[in-house]
């Protein structure tokens, strides 16, 4: 999601949904992040984006995108020993055919956080912020209460 290294881009997750979504239908997003036990950085900016196309980005690799989906409170991402959820509502135009997961701001609008090393862990740090990713999900809801987002203030841990 974010490199101190200016020559390393950033990286994004992205797949091809099964099917569009519908035309100004309510649809819930959600997925699961973990800060890597070796990021000695933690950043906020964390979101998804649904797009007509597949994305491909050179140079840098940063997408800049008005994200569908960001947490609510924009926090920076810091947890290591567990799993922050990302979660919100977005309407449908018809054409999302990707779910794209990533860091899409530009970095000197990024809040960044350097985390001190776990203990017990051997080995050096790495000066970027890099998250595992679980549990996503897109599904249509007719309420914005159906989607549970309550669930992201709640930490779960591993």
């Amino acid at each position: 999601m974010y490199s101190k290294d200016t020559r390393l881009a950033r990286n994004y997750y992205e797949v091809e949904l099964t099917t569009s979504l519908e035309k100004n239908q309510m649809y819930c997003v959600s997925f699961e992040i973990s800060l890597s036990d070796r990021s000695r950085y933690a950043v906020n900016g964390i979101g998804a984006v649904l797009s007509d196309r597949k994305v491909e980005q050179g140079n840098t690799g940063l997408i800049v995108r008005d994200m569908d989906v960001m947490h609510h409170a924009n926090k920076v991402m810091s947890l290591y020993d567990g799993w922050e959820t990302i979660c919100g509502t977005t309407i449908g135009t018809g054409e999302e055919e990707y779910l794209i997961i990533g860091g899409f701001e530009k970095d000197n609008e990024l809040e960044v956080e350097k985390i001190k090393r776990p203990s017990g862990m051997t080995g050096s740090q790495f000066n970027h912020a890099y998250y595992f990713l679980d549990n996503v999900k897109v599904f249509p809801v007719s309420a914005k209460s159906q989607c549970a987002c309550t669930r992201a203030n709640e930490v779960r841990t591993d």
